[in-house]
């Protein structure tokens, strides 16, 4: 069915006579029979953008098909590309779903063209080559087919708009190469461009314009057109071609020379060729060519994942040694643990392979590198628990390299990379304590005092331990800051909370021994349990263990301390 509003449509049939009785001439009319139309409907609009191109550009097409009928329908789209363009495999679309291996030209399955529906088909080509017309002219087929209420199955194809997208008619391509893409100061390169007219159209008033980077300068009389040398022409001016016919090709050489040293080591060089086509001028640039100044040194860059730690953090380092020379150097790199930490065992890794076993403490070879490569060293450190005085930690590698120049001489030089550092954001607990008297007595009480200190610039959570009393000896009065505490147990310790920067906190008690004590026995089954006491004690010793943990960058991490021994007498407890 064509277009046109099926849900209403009716075949109308109607049958006349004509008869006639002498001079009389009559009409007789039937019964009007209607017979509804019955079947899908389909209507295809195909877009492209953009709506001019060029060659090398792509095109992206754009097919809404609609059934307005009262029948679904099975909808197969072919478009056959015109010459000049190319199918872009992979690249249809379905109501912006990928329809992978699909084919405009084979045949794109969209299923079924519901009643009421649309469905919206994209695909891209690009220009191949530029027709002879200069204009792509496309049209969409789209074969559908659907089964009738008496169950046979009716074919039919329609087809799109045609869309029509112009196309440039001229196209210049340019190309520069360099006699070297390697150079130093007083040394002369050769700079060729070639220009192929890839077009249709005459190319007229053609000029290269060649900027120079910074350091480097034209040499005069060097100009080279087609073969010819023109030392009259002066590049600084830009070099004329002429005219270009379609299909021609021309080229240009000049000598330019690096007069001093450049701050950086690449250059690039990039030509532009003007040319004018029915009176206008366009430019096109050439494709850019880096050149490389020897200069007999590397770039070192160390960086690190963290510029905050704490003690007992890891610290990952990464040491990027570019050789952007021309020749190849082989390097040894020193320092690469610095003061404070300590090297992570089998850490480390050299070009993303691990060293296992090997030590970069005293030095590490990391052999040849070659010209315009890399080589990158991860490996890790951890700050040392005995460093709560330091506030930070630098790091600073140093290399020692050797490279051969042209003239078979073997140069060694050194250099070092940048400083990192990270900051020690770290707790700094310290325990004093003191004990009076020194002396234990029966019905009597030793008191004990410890002073607990954080000196560092972080905050920890502190639990205070102790060692162990005789049996029978009684801890009293426990006291936080002179605050009541609950049991001071050997085993769980004392919470003492958190500890900021800069604070103290005093933890008192007392140790009573009954009137009444246990027999000498008791104390000497807990003597025994030291390995290290002597046969026969004469004091008990106290010390204390601060254990802290702090939480740093969502990490936590734990230490401990040591006091100094409190030593009290029991000489005559038992007597």
């Amino acid at each position: 069915m064509t277009p046109g509003g099926a849900r209403d449509n009716m075949l109308l049939n109607q049958t006349h006579v004509r008869f006639s009785s002498g001079a009389l001439e009559m009409v007789s009319y039937s019964n009007i029979v209607r017979t509804p139309l019955v079947g899908p409907v389909l209507s295809a609009v195909k877009r492209a953008a953009p709506d001019q191109l060029v060659l090398g550009q792509s095109v992206t097409y754009m097919l809404t098909i609609t059934n307005t009928g009262n029948l679904d329908a099975q909808v197969v789209v072919f478009d056959t590309l015109p010459e000049g363009l190319a199918f872009i495999p992979n690249s249809v679309l379905m109501n912006g779903a990928p329809l992978p291996g699909a084919s405009p030209a084979a045949g794109i399955t969209i299923g079924t063209a519901a009643v009421g529906s649309a469905k919206e088909i994209v695909f891209q080509a690009i220009v191949i080559a530029l027709p002879q017309s200069f204009t792509f002219v496309n049209q969409a087929i789209i074969a559908y087919s659907f089964t009738t209420q008496d169950g046979r199955t009716v074919s039919d194809t329609i087809m799109s708009n045609l869309v029509s997208t112009p196309v440039t008619a001229f196209q210049l391509n340019a190309h520069g190469q360099m006699s070297s893409n390697v150079t130093f100061v007083g040394d002369i390169l050769y700079y060729e461009i070639i220009i192929t007219n890839a077009g249709l159209m005459l190319l007229e008033q053609l000029a290269v314009v060649i900027p120079l980077p910074e350091g480097f300068s034209f040499m005069q009389g060097s100009v080279v057109t087609n073969g010819i040398l023109v030392p009259w022409v002066d590049p600084y001016q830009g070099i004329p071609v002429g005219m270009l016919e379609p299909g021609a090709s021309s080229s240009v050489k000049v000598g330019v020379r690096l007069d001093h040293r450049r701050a950086s080591p690449l250059d690039v060089f990039q030509a532009v060729v003007e040319y004018v086509v029915n009176g206008k001028l366009y430019r096109t640039p050439t494709n850019p060519i880096d050149v490389l100044i020897i200069t007999p040194t590397l770039d070192i860059q160390l960086s690190e994942d963290r510029n905050q730690v704490t003690l007992g953090s890891p610290i990952t380092y990464r040491l990027t040694v570019s050789n952007e020379n021309s020749f190849a150097v082989d390097a040894t790199v020193y320092d690469l643990i610095p003061p404070g930490t300590t090297y992570v065992p089998n850490s480390l890794l050299v070009d993303g392979i691990p060293r296992i076993g090997v030590s970069p403490t005293s030095g590490l070879s990391i052999g040849t590198i070659r010209a315009g490569t890399q080589s990158t060293i991860t490996y890790q450190a951890v700050v040392n628990q005995s460093t709560t005085q330091a506030k930070e930690i630098t790091a600073q590698a140093r290399v020692i390299y050797t490279y051969r120049l042209k003239d078979t001489r073997v140069v060694a030089d050194n250099i070092q990379s940048n400083a990192v550092v990270a900051y020690i954001y770290a707790p700094t607990i310290a325990i004093q304590a003191s004990v009076h008297p020194l002396e234990y007595e029966r019905n009597e009480s030793v008191f004990f005092n410890v002073l607990i200190t954080n000196t560092g610039n972080w905050a920890a959570s502190v639990t205070l331990f102790r060692t162990p009393y005789p049996p029978g000896f009684q801890v009293r009065d426990v006291r936080i800051n002179d605050v009541p505490a609950g049991a001071f147990t050997v085993e769980n310790g004392l919470e003492l909370g958190s500890l900021p920067p800069g604070s103290s906190v005093r933890v008192s008690y007392s140790v009573y021994v009954p009137a009444h004590l246990h027999d000498a026995d008791d104390v000497d089954d807990w003597e025994v349990q030291d390995p290290e006491a002597p046969a026969s004690i004469t004091y008990v010793p106290t010390s204390y263990i601060a254990r802290y943990r702090s939480q740093f960058q969502d990490e936590w991490y734990t230490g401990g301390v040591q006091s100094n021994v409190l030593i009290v007498h029991i000489d005559h407890l038992y007597e």
